[in-house]
């Protein structure tokens, strides 16, 4: 009895172990984010590229969710520097005329590797950003009908590379994003729920300037790999220097 009592009891802290390691590996942005980031950067593209990513949209979407659960636990610098090799691999198989769905799946992992670097509390691993980062993703993806998205603009700031440097650029205010969300969290030194939250919070805000970027950031890294596809880019939304070819 003794025996199949401790058996029990390792099954016990195997499920959660199991559970939590779940848990830890997986959870990032959720599944309707994801499909409104994936939407947000679809729509800026160029109309040539809008159209063959629209109806590939879900190999889009797997290449994202593929590398958010793949690879969130990686420095910036690391993502930066697989974010540069994919670029330059989608350049060089272009001309081997791979699958539809094999190129949408790339445009998606680009897009991934962008959400990864733009969020302010992946890599924050102090006491309080931890209580309340799966928290947080949470309500974004409760409240992501209402977010509305903005685009920066393809100059401000303009993409550049070592693509490192410019996502160094974007940390530069990480801390100040942290802070006002966990202002909201902990109103008094102590943790509050997300549900008291409304529209008008700083979480709020902060979760529309977070996705905004992303969103930007992304439309900025697929137009740089559509031109090198030689791509036409003709009307693409918000690109001053139009270019017909």
């Amino acid at each position: 009895m003794a025996e199949f009592s401790n058996c029990q009891v390792s099954k016990k802290y195997l499920i959660t172990f199991l559970l939590l390691s779940i848990t830890f590996n997986f959870f990032s942005y959720g599944e309707r984010s994801v499909e409104k980031l994936v939407d947000g950067i679809i729509w800026l593209s160029p109309p040539s590229l809008k159209g063959f990513l629209g109806v590939y949209k879900k190999n889009v979407i797997e290449g994202v969710e593929d590398t958010l659960k793949r690879d969130k636990s990686l420095s910036s610098e690391e993502i930066a520097s697989r974010l540069e090799k994919e670029m330059e691999e989608i350049k060089k198989i272009a001309s081997s005329q791979p699958s539809f769905e094999t190129i949408a799946y790339k445009f998606g992992k680009s897009a991934g590797f962008v959400f990864l670097l733009d969020d302010p509390f992946r890599e924050d691993s102090s006491e309080e950003v931890e209580k309340i980062k799966e928290d947080y993703y949470l309500y974004i993806e409760s409240r992501i009908d209402r977010l509305v998205l903005t685009f920066d603009g393809y100059d401000n700031p303009p993409f550049e590379k070592p693509i490192s440097k410019y996502f160094d650029k974007r940390r530069e205010v990480f801390k100040r994003y942290i802070d006002a969300v966990l202002f909201c969290y902990f109103p008094d030194g102590r943790m509050v729920s997300s549900k008291t939250f409304d529209d008008r919070s700083n979480a709020f805000g902060v979760a529309q300037i977070i996705l905004s970027r992303s969103v930007s950031d992304a439309a900025k890294v697929w137009l740089e790999l559509w031109k090198t596809m030689d791509g036409d880019l003709k009307d693409t939304p918000f690109l001053e220097k139009r270019i017909s070819k």
